[in-house]
């Protein structure tokens, strides 16, 4: 039971020195717009997961129960650490992939359409009376 609650510990540590180093890169190239985790932050590859991001989000877990044991059985004669390592790296390309074309095929051609109706903004304080 200690082992099992050390490896809670330790992965806890890990996700959460991840997500500051994560934010301090974020924080960086916030304040000053300049250095390498701005450009980073402005890479094209990250700028296009950004936009597909919600459909990550999204789609992930749906991904996940209709891969998830086929990518298990399929990756199972790697060993156990490798199999997992594969089994996690294809579920996320194919979320990834799943997000990707979700935004091309349905959020992109929506999005577009909603910006060719044009509207006119209302009136603030709401209904004239």
């Amino acid at each position: 039971a200690f082992w099992a609650s050390a490896g809670d510990f330790f992965g806890a540590a890990a996700e959460t020195g991840a997500a500051l180093a994560l934010g301090w890169v974020v924080l960086r190239a916030a304040e000053n717009g300049r250095g390498w985790p701005w450009r980073a932050l402005q890479s094209p590859g990250l700028c296009y997961v950004g936009k597909i991001s919600y459909g990550i989000y999204a789609l992930h877990n749906l991904v996940g129960f209709v891969f998830f044991d086929r990518l298990v059985r399929l990756f199972a004669g790697l060993g156990k650490p490798f199999a997992e390592i594969a089994v996690a790296l294809a579920l996320t390309l194919l979320a990834v992939g799943a997000a990707a074309l979700s935004w091309h095929l349905l959020e992109a051609p929506v999005d577009r359409y909603r910006r060719s109706l044009g509207y006119r903004k209302a009136e603030a304080g709401g209904l004239a009376g």
